[in-house]
């Protein structure tokens, strides 16, 4: 590599910043857009279609969507270990974009037809079963499940490899997140549009007669009043056409133009510059021990380890001939130089424990791995994990099990389980762009206490609040959103630092760790699915009785999401203990 471009590739990974003009920037930003929207739609949407729409029971939509998260954790974690070896297109394309394009193109096939209803299907007549219903889903689920993972994993493994700036990193996890926020409002604001024009239809048509305010039903022997403003199996063309809005604007933005505008380093060039980068530091390092009198022996024996003989090309020619000590030359070699060549490798072997140490603590202090094996022996690989897996419990229950809360527990009307997300994440797009100065005011683990305690305190008002309080109801989209998006730009900020150079195996990290939360959130779901009260195996505790369907839902908003919050903080502060001990 020529000096040229030696100080070329360095300005370009190691101490890169970005201006709010680059197009690597917002190219990325753009990156995650289809998974974000069909997401959006996939948490928060999914059981109400399900249970609401295609009238399926609670506990066969758990099945569905709790084999999504097993789907998908296995899909990350396989996924992780072949992206970092391997590309889908080979040589002819990008080894991280190939398996992106690939999640996006699945995702586009697959996903509308999650949210169409199976052919010839109609609630009414019942003519199919709970299972013939379920297994018409699960094709389109797996499906979506690699997908997903093949975009989320490959790009999330971008973030080490084109900057290892820490301030640059966290701004790129700000801004991902701030376009996941956006897309999801974007999603909430066509639903409530949606909603509001078929309410106003349910509307003429009350006052010319035809329709009532609600339906009396009999359902085993308890008869019941349903309100007809609430989701039900006339609404299923909203949710198609949602989905299919989501995987044309998506494709657009993350199938072309985060292409276009996202270069990706070579795999191979990229690990030798991270050498490089290291061993320039430390040789910048015994220099300037030299100039204080030092023993020299260890800058010396710097030139023998790997990839060190060609360390001149990375220092500037006029500081070569000030140090003459320490300059390292790229002689052509001859038969003297193969001699030359066994005396290093023979040197090698006797490097002391001294330098060693050095080695590991230039590069931030962070854990130096080999292979993706290697993070097995890392403990703070598993504390990360398990504060990781917290925070997506929160982001994906809290959104899940939203509108149930709003409907069957505050009886609201439908427009609510739109307006209140969307809020919701309006909060959290304008607090994601405060993270990275409050990041690196505060550390983030004071920033991510806080957005815990944010959460804590809307679980705490959701056990108190009725349908008349609207304000309290608004209240606790905006501070559930400041509280989610507080966490989960940290979080992602902190596998980041975790990673620190060792961006060979970055995929790996990232898919082991969404592999520990799609399991988490799969037992979750199901627990939760199958002690729902709504389930026909238990009439006895059903829609009529004081345990019901509302009252279980607001437990668990409040009970429940505040619980994994106060772990979440626990297994925040073990992770610092344990980082800030070594």
């Amino acid at each position: 590599m020529t000096e040229r471009q030696w100080d070329f590739e360095r300005s370009q990974v190691d101490n890169r910043r970005f201006k709010w003009s680059s197009k690597t920037l917002w190219g990325y930003g753009f990156g995650h857009v289809q998974c974000d929207l069909t997401g959006a739609m996939w948490y928060g949407y999914l059981l109400v279609y399900l249970e609401k729409v295609i009238g399926l029971s609670p506990s066969y939509a758990g099945y569905i969507l709790t084999m999504s998260q097993i789907v998908e954790g296995i899909a990350v974690l396989s996924i992780g270990l072949g992206l970092d070896k391997v590309g889908v297109c080979g040589n002819k394309y990008p080894q991280r974009k190939s398996w992106h394009l690939l999640g996006t193109i699945l995702m586009a096939i697959c996903f509308p037809f999650m949210y169409s209803s199976p052919p010839g299907y109609d609630r009414d007549e019942g003519n199919w079963s709970h299972l013939e219903l379920c297994l018409y889903f699960v094709p389109f689920v797996v499906i979506r499940s690699f997908s997903y993972a093949a975009a989320q994993i490959s790009h999330l493994s971008l973030i080490p490899c084109l900057t290892r700036k820490d301030s640059a990193r966290v701004q790129l996890t700000s801004l991902r997140n701030a376009f996941g926020f956006l897309t999801n409002i974007v999603v909430y604001i066509c639903t409530y549009i949606m909603f509001s024009t078929s309410s106003e239809i349910h509307e003429v048509s009350q006052e010319s007669g035809n329709s009532t305010d609600s339906e009396v039903l009999d359902i085993r022997n308890c008869t019941i009043e349903v309100d007809v403003n609430q989701v039900g199996w006339d609404d299923r063309f909203i949710y198609l056409k949602l989905g299919i809005g989501a995987v044309v604007i998506g494709t657009i933005f993350q199938g072309f133009v985060f292409h276009f505008l996202v270069d990706e380093p070579p795999n191979e060039l990229r690990h030798q510059l991270f050498e490089r980068v290291n061993l320039f530091a430390i040789t910048r390092l015994f220099q300037f021990n030299n100039v204080k009198g030092r023993k020299p022996s260890v800058a010396h024996s710097i030139k023998t380890l790997p990839g060190c003989q060609n360390l001149a090309d990375a220092k500037p020619s006029d500081e070569q001939k000030n140090k003459q000590n320490y300059q390292l030359t790229n002689a052509t070699k001859t038969d003297d130089d193969k001699l030359k060549s066994e005396q290093i490798n023979s040197r090698k072997k006797r490097v002391s424990l001294r330098e060693t140490k050095i080695l590991k603590s230039a590069d931030d202090k962070t854990h130096q791995v080999d292979n993706w094996f290697d993070w097995f022996k890392c403990p703070l690989f598993y504390m990360v994990a398990l504060q990781y897996c917290f925070t997506q419990l929160l982001m994906n229950l809290t959104i899940s099990y939203l509108p149930h809360y709003l409907q069957e527990s505050l009886k609201l009307p439908k427009e609510y389980i739109a307006t209140i997300p969307m809020l919701q994440f309006i909060t959290g797009f304008a607090v994601s762009f405060a993270m990275k100065p409050l990041s690196k005011l505060f550390g983030k683990r004071d920033i991510y206490t806080l957005g815990c305690i944010f959460i804590i305190a809307g679980a705490i008002s959701a056990n108190y609040l009725g349908n008349q309080q609207v304000v309290g109801i608004y209240f606790l989209g905006v501070i559930f959103g400041a509280g989610r998006s507080t966490i989960f730009v940290q979080s992602l900020a902190i596998i980041a630092e975790l990673i620190g150079t060792n961006s060979t195996s970055a995929a790996f990290v990232y898919g082991a760790m969404c592999f520990t939360e799609k399991i988490a959130t799969a037992g979750s779901i199901f627990v939760i699915q199958s002690l729902s009260p709504c389930n026909n195996e238990t009439p006895q505790n059903g829609l009529c009785g004081d345990g019901g369907c509302g009252l279980y839902y607001r437990h668990f908003m409040s009970y429940g999401i505040g619980s994994l919050s106060g772990l979440a903080v626990l297994s925040n502060i073990l992770r610092w203990y344990y980082a800030h001990k070594q």
